[in-house]
């Protein structure tokens, strides 16, 4: 207990013990290690769980049995993320970047071992998309994982990514050709600042997307632009390009407040 908050609940002292292990897990969780590294035994460590998945803190996964955070813990997350002073200059430059531009704006942060919608801003132009604050995109198929990929992303990124191409078909060796391609795309998002899906995941929708960054160079964000292909201008002189990069740079500068 800090110095100076107080007599407080065990109860809640030890179910945090619970959540914070899977805070810092790498992935989801059997009951058995859960509870070893919360110290505490597993028929205990059950019980918290029952309760803490009725509130939709934990969940678990049916195929598995494993344990990881569940939504409302992913919302808890980010709206302490969203208190960030950095992130509110981000947010509200999102706002300003759909005005400026008329298409489809999100911010994108690192959530539980995803990047994840932080805000989206629709845009002038309907879209068949089905974006949401709170929505985990994957690393390959999206232009805001690509760059938490190639900007140095957080701790165990380069495991996710591995996993994703597991999950994808074809043999060893078209595989390896497609990582190798990966690999390669992430030095051009390196050298020009932003990165671009075209038709993927969803056919017939592009997006661009570049970092905020702190002063450290840590990515603490990503904006995405999203637009059909008939919509979005993807020429690197193109103004949704000169516009989300411009907009990205200041925020890393600390320029826009």
């Amino acid at each position: 207990m800090a110095k100076g908050e107080g007599r407080g609940i065990q109860s809640i002292d030890i179910g945090g013990r619970l959540l914070s292990v899977l805070v810092d897990a790498d992935g989801p969780m059997m009951l058995k290690d859960l509870a070893a590294i919360a110290d505490l035994p597993p028929a205990q460590a059950h019980a918290y769980i029952s309760s803490f998945r009725r509130l939709d803190l934990i969940e678990q996964d049916g195929a598995t049995g494993r344990y990881q955070l569940g939504p409302l813990a992913i919302r808890l997350g980010l709206a302490r993320v969203a208190s960030f002073a950095p992130l509110r200059a981000a947010r509200d430059a999102t706002v300003k970047l759909e005005l400026e531009l008329g298409l489809m704006v999100a911010l994108v942060v690192w959530g539980v071992g995803a990047p994840t919608a932080l805000q989206v801003q629709t845009g002038n132009y309907p879209l068949n998309v089905n974006l949401r604050p709170g929505m985990a995109l994957p690393i390959l198929g999206s232009a805001a994982g690509r760059v938490f990929a190639a900007f140095g992303g957080p701790a165990g990124i380069d495991r996710i990514i591995d996993g994703e191409f597991s999950e994808t078909t074809g043999d060893k060796k078209a595989v390896k050709a497609a990582r190798k391609a990966f690999d390669d795309e992430l030095e051009t998002v390196r050298k020009t600042g932003y990165a671009v899906t075209r038709s993927e995941p969803v056919p017939d929708i592009d997006t661009i997307a570049a970092p905020v960054r702190l002063p450290n160079g840590e990515v603490i964000a990503v904006i995405t632009v999203v637009g059909d292909s008939s919509n979005l201008d993807l020429n690197p002189a193109g103004v949704p390009i000169l516009a989300l990069l411009r907009i990205s740079e200041q925020l890393s500068r600390g320029e826009l407040k």
